[in-house]
């Protein structure tokens, strides 16, 4: 092979000989960690995949013989390739490459190499609706990365509609302009570590059908992912939006992290739907107004997450985890089906917890709320959480575990449990003590709260036979009362 057909195609093998590789001695082993910063290691990876291709009749097959992907009749907004079009079939929808009439992945081997041999570091694409493999994408990237840093530079960015069949490695990418990448799909791991987009990213109605990894990612624009769908694992740890971010109507599908992540304005998630667990553990939303309608089949998890300006949530979920979330504002948190783990939590403003008893709408729309059937609110747990910006409405309080809740006397219950049904919570008989021991869950004697006339508002001191903290043997901080 030589060298420059190598570089034009894109063929790893080019960037082998570069870095010294010799095909007969084999590849080093090379770690290719998700999200790791061994561009190097990941660039022998990519190599050791696509060795096997060199030995084809002819490299230019590897990537010109490109199979365009499924294109609809009505023709696309830009100038397009028109690869095997047919009567009924507008063909490659790929924007063609100025002065060409072919896209990237169609043109001739000369004029790929032209074209990409005049790119540098920090210029424009505009690749729509063309298809990538990996090979035509490593060649890309190669072009675009700064000798001195190793870092891949790009201007603004169209990929609206592209199709990558194979991973997508931009770890520690910088993005200097507009991020198009509006219904792209990505068939292969997407891996976006690190990487920088300094002004808006679009990522609507895009599908990753393999794990999307955007580790420590920085978002200094707008950034829309929209009704984006999430066949596999979704990662964002420690992410930094710093502009609102937009997740209305998507759909994840796999596990979805987005740990430690800092939402720095408005975090939009109407609609949006998690088949598996949702994580937003120790993720702090600076000023989130509204997160939700979600939903969440599983567990919706946000402990140790913080709220730091006046919010409402609205989630419909099997469960909702929030040990050691800090609220410090007020909050007002709308429930469907979820049992709701309240342990440690800190409540530095009023925060209510009530049971929503329609289906969410967003728009004119119902959500959907698949495999959840049973609508009921219960929380299981308020040990070691301040009882005293507390309002519980329609909330089941059955298998809670009050021991260790501090102001336990100060916690306000609202609402009534609908006839026929259990009562919504077990209260304390005048005497009877909750021993700060007692970790089972608490089955008082006293009238249950929904046996009684309906009240708009009553303290639990009230309700467990008008008794003060003598008669009922509680202290203010939840611990037994002496004699």
């Amino acid at each position: 092979m030589v060298l420059t057909d190598a570089i034009a195609t894109g063929h790893p093998e080019g960037r082998a000989h570069s870095l010294g590789y010799q095909p007969d001695t084999g590849l080093p082993q090379a770690s290719r960690a998700i999200g790791g910063h061994n561009r190097t290691g990941m660039r022998w990876g990519l190599c050791q995949r696509m060795l096997a291709a060199c030995n084809r009749s002819s490299i230019r097959s590897v990537l010109c013989d490109v199979t365009s992907p499924s294109s609809l009749i009505t023709a696309p907004d830009w100038p397009y390739c028109g690869y095997g079009a047919t009567p009924d079939d507008v063909g490659c929808r790929g924007r063609r490459v100025e002065p060409h009439a072919a896209c990237l992945g169609h043109l001739g081997h000369a004029d790929r190499f032209a074209y990409v041999t005049s790119l540098q570091p920090g210029a424009d694409l505009d690749h729509r609706g063309t298809y990538f493999d990996e090979g035509l994408l490593f060649s890309l990237f190669e072009a675009l990365t700064d000798p001195a840093t190793d870092q891949i530079c790009i201007g603004e960015a169209l990929f609206n509609e592209a199709v990558f069949s194979g991973e997508v490695q931009l770890t520690n990418a910088a993005f200097e302009g507009e991020v198009y990448f509006s219904k792209a799909t990505f068939k292969g791991v997407s891996l976006f570590a690190e990487a920088m987009f300094r002004s808006a990213a679009w990522f609507l109605d895009a599908v990753f059908d393999q794990a999307a990894v955007f580790t420590g990612a920085t978002f200094s624009g707008n950034t829309w992912f929209q009704h984006a769908t999430f066949s596999n694992d979704a990662v964002f740890f420690d992410v930094a939006f710093d502009c609102p971010a937009m997740f209305e109507g998507a759909r994840f599908r796999g596990l979805t992290r987005f740990s430690g992540v800092t939402f720095r304005y408005d975090a939009w998630f109407g609609g949006t739907t998690f088949d598996r667990d949702a994580v937003f553990q120790e993720t702090t939303f600076k000023s989130a107004r509204i997160l939700g309608p979600i939903v969440c089949t599983e567990t919706l998890r946000l402990s140790e997450a913080v709220f730091e300006s006046a919010v409402t949530i609205e989630a419909a979920a099997s469960a909702v985890h929030c040990r050691r979330t800090r609220w410090a504002s007020t909050a007002a948190l709308r429930l469907r089906h979820a049992t709701v783990n309240l342990t440690d939590a800190v409540l530095e403003y009023p925060v209510s917890f009530s049971a929503h008893s329609k289906p969410f709408t967003v728009g004119d729309q119902e959500v959907p709320e698949p495999r959840l059937t049973d609508p009921t609110v219960r929380v299981t747990s308020l040990h070691g959480a301040d009882a005293a910006h507390l309002v519980l409405t329609d909330v089941d309080l059955t298998d809670c575990r009050f021991a260790g809740t501090v102001h336990l006397d100060q916690l306000r219950l609202e609402g009534r449990y609908p006839p026929g049904h259990r009562p919504l919570w077990p209260v304390l008989a005048p005497g009877m003590v909750a021993s700060a021991q007692d970790t089972t869950p608490n089955t008082g004697r006293g009238t249950p709260l929904a046996c009684r006339p309906p009240c708009s508002r009553r303290r639990l001191d009230s309700c467990t036979g008008g008794g003060d903290r003598a008669r009922t043997g509680l202290t203010g901080t939840g611990v037994p009362a002496t004699a």
